[in-house]
């Protein structure tokens, strides 16, 4: 794949080729074991879960529209009767054939009430206009000789944006969804993605939508968080290298325990 470059492939190209993602990142610091399997042996099984497929249907309809024909809402149908039956494999034939994927229709129908309250939302709509959407920039890492590769969801002059559909978008809360699934790597690499393709970047923004009452919440994360973000890309980085080099991602390791700051706040109150 072309580095250093904004290419326009598409989701599934760029998840297939070659180089390392955030996930991937966050993948070996959760475990290093689970990251072999999956990115070096190619072990690795995409679940379709209802919070995936509710994620994906907002992301196409706000940055992909053109795809929303991909999608379809899936009628009811009582397999207990011979009609039931009849109008169920009908059905199914029909979307294989026009590989089409089948939601149910209360996801299918959230999906676009999140949309919307995110298209509600000034900013937010302000963002999503005229921006260049889920384009991909890889390059190679001098540092390590790894490919590393970036895609943001929104990418509108210096600002590069990303869209959220979340269980909790108190601060909070999604303050530790960052740290959690690596959001902050996933902003550090898209600055270094950008940069490697002699692109401006200004700020990252979370455009996050709570998935119960729909409320938007917009994170524009500041230069502190971007330097934690740089520095864990550097620290995952180096030691995914030593990983490869000492061949030791199936040795087993020992760690030491300690119970975590909170704990020890209140067991003191």
């Amino acid at each position: 794949m072309e580095t250093n470059k904004l290419l326009d492939i598409s989701n599934e190209e760029y998840h297939s080729s070659d180089g390392y993602s955030k996930s991937a990142l966050i993948t070996y610091r959760d475990s290093p074991v689970r990251f072999y399997n999956e990115y070096v042996l190619k072990n690795r099984e995409f679940k379709q879960s209802d919070d995936f497929m509710l994620g994906q249907l907002v992301h196409t309809i706000l940055l992909e529209p053109h795809k929303m024909g991909e999608y379809i809402p899936a009628p009811t149908f009582d397999k207990r009767t011979k009609k039931g039956k009849e109008e169920f494999e009908k059905f199914n034939s029909y979307t294989t054939e026009q590989n089409i994927t089948a939601v149910d229709a209360t996801i299918y129908a959230k999906s676009a009430d999140m949309a919307k309250a995110i298209i509600d939302d000034k900013i937010a709509r302000n963002i999503l206009e005229d921006a260049q959407c889920e384009k991909s920039i890889f390059w190679n890492d001098s540092d390590t000789g790894f490919i590393f590769k970036s895609r943001p969801d929104i990418i509108k002059g210096g600002i590069v944006a990303d869209v959220k559909t979340c269980k909790d978008v108190t601060y909070k809360a999604f303050q530790r969804s960052c740290v959690d699934y690596g959001y902050f790597l996933q902003a550090a690499m898209a600055k270094i993605a950008l940069e490697k393709a002699n692109l401006e970047f200004e700020k990252f923004v979370f455009i996050c939508c709570d998935k119960t009452t729909h409320e938007v919440v917009l994170y524009a994360l500041d230069d502190q968080a971007i330097d934690y973000g740089l520095r864990l890309f550097a620290s995952l980085s180096q030691k995914l290298k030593h990983e490869f080099e000492d061949d030791s991602f199936l040795k087993s390791k020992v760690k030491t325990l300690t119970p975590p700051a909170w704990a020890e706040w209140d067991l003191n109150q």
